[in-house]
């Protein structure tokens, strides 16, 4: 198996960890599973690095990298709003 098919089947396995996680505390919600599978996305990419050389399809990753970033600040912007709006109006 190829090095980004078995990047992404891990950064799979590791999306469905945290649903089942949060599925077993009770806090499952788009917001948090969002959250959760990007800092796997983030982790994994930290992980699975190589010290010294860099795959060529690493380089790639950059930008799914960033959009994960924002969608992970954005979803828990989103959400903070809405309970400091719950909280005062």
């Amino acid at each position: 198996m190829s090095g980004p098919r078995r990047f992404v089947r891990g950064w799979v396995g590791l999306s469905l960890g945290v649903v089942v996680a949060l599925q077993a505390v009770g806090s499952l919600t788009p917001v948090y599973w969002g959250v959760g599978s990007a800092f796997c996305l983030l982790a994994l990419v930290a992980l699975t690095a190589p010290a010294h050389v860099r795959a060529p399809w690493r380089r790639r990753l950059r930008i799914p990298l960033v959009v994960a970033a924002l969608l992970a600040v954005g979803l828990a912007a989103a959400d903070l709003t809405a309970q400091i709006g719950a909280l005062f109006g």
